[in-house]
């Protein structure tokens, strides 16, 4: 299939030393080009600061693919990534789409084309779901599986949210929506801000399908969660409440 160029769907990918799972996401997601006719794919890494080969391998892959660009984002912290991927995106390379994805392997590239089919059918976001009916999580413990759960309740509970998975990192979302977001209203830098996010869209009224994905633990690499990250998701549950009662 032929790409539509009027088109394009960029693909913001945070990093932080990932030297061992780099090359095969960023192959893997052009791959899924052969799938996709309504969309031409770009991938935007933004990379803070990794110590590890990651910016050699990602060199290398730029030698090969024009559609691979590089955004350094000094500071640590997903939000932080994800804040400065979406502007340098919205304000560069004009997407009609934006997909999050993490660059561990825990993600699959191949449910890319089916992503962007959902979108096109009246949706405004569309989630990679651990959480729905036909969704599994595979190589996860129990008490993994039970702390996710559990967060995730609080995140529907503080905002009275109505999707199951608010903090998955995998999910597709008009760039159009996106602008309207007030992203300097977010009280997190860290992986909370994937639920900040859902809570912002809902207050767009934005329209949200959850899909079921195949969630597996990471092929290579540590979880690069820190403590910092685990009470900035206590505060920013306080904060989703609080502004469910200003609403």
């Amino acid at each position: 299939m032929s790409p539509n160029p009027q088109h394009k769907a960029v693909v913001v990918l945070p990093t932080y030393n990932e030297v061992g799972s780099i090359q095969s996401v960023v192959t893997g997601i052009l791959d899924q080009q052969t799938e996709i006719s309504t969309h031409a794919l770009h991938i935007l890494v933004v990379d803070s600061r990794s110590t590890d080969g990651t910016l050699e391998q990602l060199a290398e892959l730029q030698k090969k693919h024009a559609t691979v660009s590089l955004l350094d984002c000094p500071q640590r912290g997903l939000g932080r990534a994800y804040r400065a991927g979406f502007q340098h995106a919205m304000d560069q390379l004009n997407p009609d789409l934006i997909i999050q994805m993490d660059c561990d392997g825990q993600h699959d590239p191949a449910n890319i084309p089916m992503f962007i089919h959902i979108i096109q059918h009246g949706f405004d976001c569309v989630i990679g779901s651990r959480f729905v009916s036909g969704s599994q999580m595979v190589r996860f413990s129990r008490y993994r599986t039970l702390i996710s759960t559990l967060g995730n309740g609080l995140i529907r509970w503080s905002g009275r949210i109505a999707i199951r998975d608010c903090t998955s990192g995998y999910r597709c979302i008009r760039a159009s929506i996106l602008k309207q977001c007030q992203f300097s209203r977010f009280r997190t830098t860290g992986y909370s801000f994937q639920s900040s996010l859902v809570s912002e869209l809902t207050r767009r009224n934005a329209r949200v399908m959850e899909y079921p994905i195949i969630f597996d633990e990471r092929a290579h690499g540590v979880s690069k969660l820190r403590m910092a990250d685990k009470w900035d998701f206590m505060l920013n549950v306080l904060f989703i409440f609080m502004n469910r009662w200003r609403r």
